[in-house]
């Protein structure tokens, strides 16, 4: 525990710091019940590097941590985008006893808060596809451009059927946001064995009046690749 702490790795080079902290989190991990305890302490402490480690600990556990998912999910609207991304990991390899508190947080008043939630449920998996109509809905009604960037990004990689999914990610293509058409693209890569669908989809575009959406479609047909030879 002492080794994750940022103030005990001064002066060492960076590799060597983040494999310390590494070889230490995974012996937590194996240590098993024993270490959480220790380890949801960690989750509350001033350090953001020994926060880091804990979750990361915990995450390789798996679902015996599943205990820590409220002081996991208490992480979600930190202010270092470094201990969220560790917490939004470690909650997704807690597996799917961490889907009902995740579902909530998709309506929970922070920005934040929903983000982090929707990226959980992507790191999940396929175990979280009953989460996909839930998704869905949230994206429907969501103002904020962050949490429909995120809610995008994780529906291909919890199981969302193209026929769902495609035209919601192809229309998104058109966003006024820079981060939502990102999400919307890097989203249909990940569909690319449903490549007839999306081609479809995007061919069309390819023929409409406006150059910015044709610019958006021949960029996805091109990083889609041979797939989309057609």
């Amino acid at each position: 525990m002492e080794d994750l702490r940022s103030a005990r790795r001064r002066g060492r080079r960076e590799r060597d710091k983040r494999q310390a902290a590494f070889r230490s989190a995974h012996a937590l991990s194996q240590i098993g019940a024993a270490a959480i305890p220790p380890l949801l302490e960690a989750l509350k402490d001033d350090d953001d590097s020994l926060r880091i480690g804990a979750a990361k600990a915990l995450g390789g556990m798996g679902p015996i941590a599943v205990e820590a998912v409220p002081a996991l999910i208490a992480n979600f609207t930190h202010e270092e985008e470094a201990v969220r991304r560790e917490m939004i990991e470690a909650v997704g390899l807690l597996g799917p006893a961490a889907k009902p508190a995740l579902l909530e947080l998709l309506r929970a008043p922070h920005a934040l808060a929903r983000t982090s939630a929707a990226l959980a449920l992507g790191e999940m998996g396929k175990p979280a596809a009953d989460a996909v109509p839930v998704l869905l809905e949230q994206y429907g009604r969501e103002k904020d451009p962050s949490v429909r960037g995120s809610i995008l990004t994780a529906l291909p990689k919890a199981g969302a059927s193209a026929d769902k999914t495609v035209p919601i990610l192809v229309d998104a293509l058109n966003d006024s946001d820079e981060g939502v058409r990102r999400s919307a693209t890097n989203a249909l890569l990940l569909l690319r064995n449903d490549a007839p669908k999306i081609v479809a989809a995007l061919n069309r575009h390819l023929v409409g009046s406006d150059p910015v959406i044709r610019q958006r479609a021949a960029y996805v047909l091109g990083r889609l690749g041979s797939v989309a030879a057609s």
